[in-house]
C-alpha cells in the first residue's frame, strides 16, 4: 500500500514536470528536476518494497518447496487473538512463524512459551513498532533490535535469527543497526492486507489468487477479521495439500 501511494506522488510529479515546468525553468531546468524525482522515486520504491535487495538481501520465499508455504504474523503477540491462533494452528497440524513486538513480548511471556512448545518460531519485529521507527538513529534502531532479541532468547534458549522491520521499510540506517548481529530479514511474497477490517473472504480469495508454492504469507495476529481468514487459509491448505511451514523448514535448503 506505501509503496503504491509513493508511486502515484512521484507519477504526479513527474506529470508537472513534463507539461508545466519547462514553461517556467526551460527543458534544462524541467530535466534536472525530473532527474531528480526519478532518483528520489527510486530510493522511495527500495525503501517500501522489502523484495528490491537495495539496502539488505532479505528472505522471500523458496520455490523449490512446491508443496509448502510460510504463513508469519506480525505485530504480537495479541492476548486474546494469539492464542486462539494458536488452537487453530494445532487444529490443522500447521506451523508458523511470528515476528513479534518486543514490548508485547514482555507482556505475554506464556503465549510465547507456547508458540515454542507447538514447535513455532518467534522472529524479532522491533521493540515498539514506532511509526518513527525508519527515521530513528542506527544507535536507537539497533537498541530496540536488541531489547526484543532479549526477550526473545530468554523464552527460545538459542539465538533469535530472523528479523522483520516494521511496516516491510528498509534504509540505510535499518540495514547499519542490523550489521554484524547475524540476522537473517524475512520479507513476503504475499501480502493479505488483512488489516484492513475486510471480510475473511475477501482477504482469503487475495490471498489464494496469488499464492504458489514456497510463498511466505504476511498475517498479522492483531487483524479484526484473522481467525476466519487463517481457518479458511488453513482448510484451502489441507484440502490442497499444501503444507503450512515454518521459515526454518521453508530455507531449510
Amino acid at each position: 500500500m506505501l509503496s503504491l501511494f509513493f508511486t502515484t506522488i512521484v507519477f504526479t510529479l513527474l506529470s508537472a514536470v513534463v507539461f508545466i515546468l519547462p514553461l517556467s525553468f526551460g527543458v534544462k531546468g524541467a530535466v534536472f528536476i525530473a532527474l531528480l524525482l526519478i532518483g528520489l522515486s527510486v530510493m522511495v520504491w527500495a525503501s517500501t518494497n522489502i523484495r528490491s535487495g537495495v539496502y539488505l538481501k532479505t528472505i522471500n520465499s523458496n520455490p523449490r518447496h512446491i508443496n509448502e508455504v510460510a504463513i508469519t504474523f506480525d505485530d504480537g503477540p495479541d492476548g486474546d487473538q494469539t492464542p486462539r491462533i494458536l488452537d487453530l494452528l494445532e487444529k490443522y497440524d500447521a506451523k508458523a512463524t511470528f515476528f513479534v513486538i518486543g514490548r508485547k513480548a514482555k507482556e505475554n511471556l506464556p503465549v510465547l512459551n507456547r508458540m515454542v512448545q507447538k514447535g513455532h518460531i518467534i522472529g524479532n519485529h522491533s521493540y515498539g513498532h514506532s511509526n518513527w521507527f525508519p527515521f530513528k538513529t542506527v544507535q536507537t534502531i539497533r537498541r530496540e533490535i536488541l531489547e526484543t532479541r532479549a526477550i526473545i532468547e530468554q523464552v527460545i534458549k538459542k539465538p533469535n535469527s530472523y528479523f522483520r522491520p516494521p511496516f516491510g521499510i528498509l534504509n540505510p540506517n535499518i540495514a547499519r543497526a542490523l550489521a554484524n548481529l547475524d540476522f537473517l530479514t524475512v520479507g513476503w511474497t504475499i501480502r493479505s492486507l488483512d488489516t484492513q477490517n475486510e471480510e475473511a473472504k475477501i482477504v482469503f480469495n487475495r490471498i489464494i489468487k496469488k499464492m504458489k508454492g514456497g510463498d511466505i504469507i504476511l498475517l498479522h495476529d492483531t487483524s479484526k477479521n484473522i481467525l476466519g481468514i487463517l481457518e479458511k487459509l488453513l482448510v484451502y491448505l489441507s484440502d490442497n495439500e499444501i503444507k503450512a511451514v515454518t521459515i526454518d523448514e521453508l530455507m531449510k535448503d
